[in-house]
């Protein structure tokens, strides 16, 4: 993607869902777009880590990058995005922990999709957090205790997990 999108400095929305881009998150999402709002990279071939940068949109409510080839953790740094409401990251290749940092996300977040990667530990950063819809299956290094929040959300199914297992 260009660094023209630098010059729509009031877009709040940017979907570039199945846009056929290749390579790491593009560098000009974290550098400009002050007011964006909602950001779809989801059906791509994204490669890499996010950035920590990330969590300076402290305007985005909604972050959808499944189905891409991204590797590492979730910066714990995007627990400090004060108006995410919806996070959709499946279908990659994240790995780690869910970062304590999340529980931050409780008055916000209410969507979370985190199926078919290989995160591992508990869910105790999601302690706290009311989801309405989640996904986790096919993590099969989560496990752990479930928080009541995440068990009794739309969608809940452990196949393909430890969870509800000492870890």
């Amino acid at each position: 993607p260009p660094r023209e999108f630098c010059q729509l400095t009031h877009l709040r929305e940017l979907d570039l869902d199945g846009a056929d881009f290749v390579g790491p998150f593009p560098e000009f999402i974290t550098g400009c777009l002050p007011y964006l709002q909602e950001l779809d990279l989801s059906y791509n071939r994204l490669t890499g880590m996010l950035p920590a940068e990330l969590s300076e949109k402290k305007l985005l409510q909604e972050f959808k990058i499944e189905h891409n080839l991204f590797v590492g953790s979730l910066p714990a740094s995007m627990g400090y995005m004060p108006k995410l409401r919806v996070l959709r990251v499946n279908n990659n290749q994240f790995s780690g922990k869910i970062p304590q940092e999340f529980k931050n996300l409780a008055p916000t977040l209410n969507q979370l999709d985190l199926s078919h990667n290989n995160f591992e530990g508990d869910l105790s950063g999601l302690s706290g957090v009311q989801l309405m819809l989640v996904t986790l299956h096919d993590n099969p290094k989560l496990c752990g205790m479930v928080p009541a929040g995440v068990r009794w959300a739309k969608g809940f199914n452990p196949s393909g997990t430890k969870l509800g297992f000492p870890c």
